[in-house]
């Protein structure tokens, strides 16, 4: 493209996931041919990351999370009562769930917020107090970073996270276009309430009304148009980006794939894809029973079990069983994260392949209330959550059988396409039919892929590129000189 039609476009990337699914796929190189495009990363700083994804048209920037104290500040306020406001208002299942769990596991915050909210949580406040942030989220790094670049066009690959928002709120004011994906399945639902999913932190809605906000399937886009009043222009359906590498791949031989770990490649393999400690305290007691049933011989064939350790988390206590001549340990990368670094990065895409050769090699996946449903849905392997607190149930507020009262998890049940254990019994018995007929609800699993994965058909990354190049048609940077004249 000539230089002089070149435009500039920022794509925010907080967390090693959000450069896994978007920087992996087929829409930066797309958008780099024509475009100038700045990653905006705190891995930026990481030579193994800049490695991976430099290219012609493509620099690095800092995405700093060191933002000014009075933005914190209010943001603290309008996470409660935007969580408070938006609980009430969209009567979500999933966040009446969330607020009843922190009334019983943290009264003292519940009566704060509640108090908070109830002061704060009416739209016309909401609406004042929101207008302030582009002027308190001000600094000289952004000042700079933009006056510098002149971008076209912003784009947010996380929506919630802290990070992003002044990008978001610096192309607000100066007239550009503010584009955004939709991280996750849940993010609606689980992410913007008076309580985080797994966390005691408040929630967080979305930082604006973005110009044009790609998403996953059509369950998404029924919650943008009903609970935040998107119009269908401003939404556009492309897939999930990271399962691109699922269709068509060619994968390690299953023999060699699991001889990598020392197992058995006559033996079936049990995949544990371990779930978040925060929702499942007392895994190891699930864990326990799963190597006992091996060394008993109750599998309805001679197995083996994988455990994948939880990417980000803590679940470092599995790895006890390394060594055990029937467990084999698989160890995720940054890449599967939704957390903050600046170094680490492994280059390549073996990241997306290992994943992806853990599916396609294993009999059964089992997981805790986890995206890995789909996941394994793309490749037809037949899949248990674990809906038990493990020896001893807990009340139903502190118990692991809330979450799947969950919208979203509600939705993928209604498929039919994976079975839940509510026992040790439930879950042996599931694992040991799907083992001896692996077609059991394989009608179900060609139902997730339509209803939440829009098409696995390898080619999300190219749908996300060529949305953020038809915006980019009718994006022009600000007329003005991007300095204190504009943001004034």
């Amino acid at each position: 493209m000539n230089a002089d039609s070149m435009k500039t476009v920022f794509i925010s990337v907080p967390y090693g996931i959000s450069a896994r699914n978007i920087l992996r796929c087929a829409a930066l190189k797309m958008l780099s041919r024509e475009h100038r495009v700045v990653i905006l990363s705190a891995l930026s700083l990481d030579p193994e990351f800049v490695k991976e994804f430099q290219g012609p048209n493509i620099l690095f920037r800092d995405l700093p999370n060191k933002l000014p104290f009075a933005f914190r500040a209010l943001r603290k306020f309008l996470d409660i009562a935007e969580g408070y406001y938006f609980t009430g208002k969209s009567g979500i299942r999933t966040l009446q769930i969330l607020k009843e769990s922190l009334r019983h596991d943290l009264p003292g915050s519940f009566q704060r917020r509640r108090i908070i909210g109830f002061l704060l949580g009416w739209e016309p406040l909401l609406s004042w107090l929101r207008q302030w942030q582009p002027a308190l989220v001000r600094c000289d790094y952004y000042d700079r970073l933009f006056e510098e670049f002149k971008p076209s066009m912003v784009f947010l690959t996380h929506t919630t996270a802290l990070e992003e928002f002044p990008v978001a709120f610096y192309g607000r004011r100066l007239g550009i276009k503010v584009t955004a994906m939709l991280h996750s399945w849940d993010v609606i639902n689980t992410k913007t309430g008076l309580r985080g999913a797994v966390s005691p932190l408040p929630g967080r809605l979305l930082p604006l009304h973005f110009d044009k906000l790609l998403i996953w399937n059509e369950i998404q886009h029924k919650e943008l148009t009903d609970f935040l009043g998107y119009k269908d222009a401003e939404i556009e359906i492309v897939g999930i980006p990271q399962f691109d590498v699922y269709a068509g791949g060619r994968w390690t031989p299953r023999s060699e794939f699991i001889k990598r770990y020392g197992g058995n490649p006559d033996k079936k393999t049990i995949a544990y894809l371990a779930g978040n400690p925060n929702m499942l305290p007392k895994q190891i007691e699930v864990v326990e029973h799963l190597v006992q049933w091996l060394k008993e011989g109750r599998y309805s064939s001679p197995a083996q079990l994988l455990l994948r350790l939880h990417p980000g988390l803590d679940t470092n206590y599995l790895l006890r069983y390394r060594g055990h001549p029937d467990v084999l340990i698989d160890e995720p990368s940054i890449a599967f994260t939704a957390g903050r670094f600046s170094s680490g990065w492994k280059a390549g895409e073996d990241d997306e392949r290992h994943l992806a050769e853990v599916l396609a090699n294993c009999d059964v996946a089992l997981n805790v209330l986890s995206t890995s449903t789909l996941d394994a849905a793309a490749f037809d392997r037949p899949v248990v959550s674990i809906a038990y607190d493990g020896n001893t149930p807990m009340p139903y507020y502190r118990s692991i059988a809330r979450y799947y009262d969950w919208n979203h998890y509600q939705n993928l049940m209604r498929t039919n396409g994976l079975r839940v254990a509510r026992s040790h019994e439930e879950l042996l018995k599931h694992i040991n039919g799907y083992l001896a007929n692996p077609g059991l609800d394989a009608a179900g699993r060609k139902e997730i892929i339509r209803s939440h994965c829009f098409k696995n058909d390898g080619k999300a990354g190219e749908r996300i590129g060529e949305a953020l190049l038809k915006e980019l048609e009718t994006a022009a940077p600000s007329k003005q000189f991007f300095g204190q004249k504009v943001l004034n």
